[in-house]
């Protein structure tokens, strides 16, 4: 069940009876996203859990030192400087709604 469908269901349901149904992702399970504030991880920008997705992608393909990567959609760049951080990757980020002349700071 989604949140949408919780509240029709339950339209006076708060927000921490609304929580229990929707955990957060646990940080033990993401180590190389030890040095990033919590709220980071979770909450996001422009949405959530990009640094779990990333980190998520970053595993499954492998992610090298110099590998080259297109981040589309970057929002204001989290992931893109998680993975050229963590993995040594050359990532190139670019979004409709933020400026890329914004993010080079």
């Amino acid at each position: 069940m989604n949140v949408e469908d919780i509240k029709k269901r339950y339209p006076d349901i708060g927000l921490k009876e609304l929580s229990a149904h929707f955990p957060r992702m646990p940080m033990s399970d993401y180590p190389e996203l030890s040095e990033y504030p919590w709220e980071d991880c979770h909450k996001g920008v422009l949405g959530a859990g990009g640094l779990f997705l990333a980190s998520d992608m970053a595993r499954i393909m492998r992610v090298k030192e110099g590998m080259r990567i297109l981040d589309l959609g970057a929002g204001h760049c989290l992931t893109s400087i998680f993975l050229a951080k963590r993995y040594g990757a050359k990532v190139i980020a670019e979004d409709l709604r933020v400026d890329s002349s914004e993010n080079w700071n």
